[in-house]
C-alpha cells in the first residue's frame, strides 16, 4: 500500500524490532523506561501508550480515571474508559 496515506492520516503506532519504514520518521523501539518507587498512598497506576498520551496529558489522565472512580461499576470498566476517552479527544 501506499504507507504515505498512513503517515499523513495521523495514525498513533507502536512499533517493534525491525520496522525500519517508520524508523525514518523517528518512531523508534526504544522504551521510555521510569523506576518509581511507590507507597501506601498511591491510589492506582497509568499503563498507557502514546495513543492515550498524544491527545491527554499525564494530569489529565490522572484527572479523569479520578473522576471515572466515582462513575463506573468496577475498576476494570476504568481503561475502557480512558481510551474512550482519547479516542473522543483524537477524533
Amino acid at each position: 500500500g501506499d504507507n504515505s496515506k498512513v503517515m499523513r492520516s495521523g495514525l498513533a503506532v507502536s512499533r517493534s524490532f525491525g520496522d525500519f519504514l517508520f524508523n525514518s520518521a523517528g518512531v523508534v523501539c526504544a522504551p521510555e523506561i521510569m523506576k518509581v518507587s511507590l507507597c501506601s498512598q498511591d491510589a492506582f497506576i497509568v499503563l498507557a501508550s502514546d495513543g492515550v498520551f498524544s491527545v491527554m496529558t499525564s494530569q489529565e489522565v490522572v484527572d479523569f480515571v479520578v473522576a471515572s472512580q466515582q462513575q463506573a461499576k468496577s475498576a476494570k470498566e476504568i481503561p475502557t474508559m480512558v481510551c474512550k476517552e482519547a479516542n473522543r479527544r483524537w477524533i
